[in-house]
């Protein structure tokens, strides 16, 4: 703190000659209670906080970091979570290299004693071709002999079938070896077919990317089960496992900067705890936030609005248990952030898919209200589906169909213009095309949104999300 308030003295020194006294103290001021904010944010300890609070009790921040110490013992298991999960990410993405790189093995294997089998054959085959060659010019030559012993022209007749059959053993050979090649080829095409592509494969996260940064953040929510209802979200806790890859190794996030909210600890007093007193806590003006939920979403019927769903989430009492979309976006409208990017793999008719609504109630095929995003906050909204679709899982790679793209087009696969950036426009076009392809041939709609809307944003369809590896 020392060699920070002898930089706060100065930069007083040096604007004294060309600004205002109280204008200088003030800056200063800020300087130092920016410092000791990130300071203690860093080390988010009690100890941390509470000299903080000290230091500047009339801050903005003190009153949220009042509420947190009240809560560090949690945030310490949160830390865990996080901890944990990302090791089990890291595993599976270690369990699939290891099975692609199986998988190419046994297949070289298969193939190389496939082709030394058959070269076995061919050579037993032109033995036996041979063999038979010789035997039938042996029976051509005792006959020739015994008819024409002497004879001139039985002395050409043998040497004429000497030449055909030499060229007939000529034509059998090449045939064998056109068979060969034809058979080799068409086993190759079969294993490229059958085996999964490492570069179609979200897992196996590429190296490159945005640099990390102490100010970016993230909460994750994969809620795959819940305590009151049958119906699953199939795949959300390994969504969300691999966007965290994502966010440490790719998009520039800190572990220790990023909160995971799955299973028990996916409740509604969880949701509000990290997104309304955690998160504004934690930004500042030069942030990056993320925000990815995978599990299930639910429209009220009567009110029409829409709802994320957490792990003790009822439907048939949403106002109670479960979050508002709307309040989720009042909320992350609020946080002084430079950026704010939301990813939502849900979908909110209540017709099936990652959507559940009361017993007894009818889906909602007409528009549920989800907030409206304000133009000029910087916020930006990829959703998976049209409010009267439903969503559906990737089953080939195990993912919700949503995340399994919305992955890919980060990494680069979006990158319409190659110049080694993802921008908004470019990820919800990649989006749109290929979510609502891939849903067409499961026999069902499934149209990604994006907000605000691409005719309110100006320029910033243009916003950059990623760097790819390319």
């Amino acid at each position: 703190m020392r060699r920070f308030g002898l930089a706060s003295a100065l930069l007083a020194a040096g604007l004294a000659g060309c600004a205002p006294s109280g204008f200088v103290e003030t800056t200063a001021n800020v300087i130092d209670e920016m410092t000791a904010f990130r300071d203690a944010r860093k080390k988010n300890t009690r100890e941390g906080w509470e000299s903080f609070i000290r230091q500047y009790p009339d801050s903005g921040k003190a009153a949220q970091a009042k509420q947190w110490i009240q809560m560090m013992p949690e945030a310490r298991a949160d830390e865990a979570l996080v901890k944990r999960e990302l090791a089990k990410a890291e595993a599976e993405r270690a369990e699939r290299l290891r099975l692609q790189e199986d998988l190419k093995r046994h297949e070289d294997e298969r193939l190389a004693q496939a082709a030394r089998h058959q070269e076995e054959e061919r050579r037993k085959q032109e033995e036996e071709a041979k063999r038979l060659a010789a035997e039938k010019l042996a029976q051509a030559a005792a006959q020739a002999q015994t008819q024409v012993a002497a004879s001139t022209a039985a002395v050409a007749m043998l040497a004429d079938l000497q030449r055909r059959m030499d060229d007939l053993e000529k034509r059998e050979r090449a045939l064998k070896a056109r068979e060969d090649e034809l058979a080799k080829a068409a086993a190759a095409a079969a294993v490229a077919a059958a085996a999964p592509s490492l570069a179609d494969d979200i897992d196996l996260v590429p190296k490159g990317g945005l640099p990390q940064s102490d100010e970016n953040f993230a909460v994750v929510i994969g809620v795959e089960k819940y305590r009151d209802i049958a119906a699953g979200a199939d795949y959300a806790e390994r969504d969300a496992r691999t966007a965290m890859l994502y966010l440490r190794d790719y998009l520039g996030v800190p572990e220790q900067n990023i909160k995971l909210l799955t299973g028990e600890r996916a409740s509604r007093s969880d949701f509000a705890k990290i997104l309304e007193l955690w998160l504004p806590l934690q930004v500042t003006p030069e942030s990056k936030v993320y925000i990815y939920y995978s599990g299930h979403g639910a429209p009220d019927p009567n009110s029409q609005q829409a709802y994320l769903l957490p792990y003790d989430g009822d439907p048939k009492a949403l106002e109670l248990t479960a979050y508002p979309l709307k309040r989720l976006y009042e909320k992350l409208g609020a946080l002084s952030a430079k950026q704010v990017i939301v990813a939502l793999d849900s979908c909110f008719s209540g017709a099936g898919g990652r959507s559940v609504i009361a017993q007894g109630a009818r889906p909602l095929m007409a528009k549920v209200e989800e907030g409206k995003l304000d133009p000029s906050k910087n916020i930006t909204v990829f959703a998976a589906a049209s409010s009267d679709e439903i969503t559906g899982s990737y089953e080939p790679q195990k993912h919700g169909l949503f995340t399994y793209y919305f992955l890919r087009g980060l990494r680069g696969d979006a990158d319409a213009d190659s110049d080694g950036w993802v921008s908004v426009d470019e990820e919800y076009a990649y989006l749109k095309k290929n979510v609502s392809r891939q849903a067409n041939r499961d026999s069902r709609q499934q149209t990604p949104q994006l907000q605000p809307d691409l005719a309110l944003r100006k320029d910033k369809g243009a916003l950059r999300l990623s760097k790819t590896a390319k």
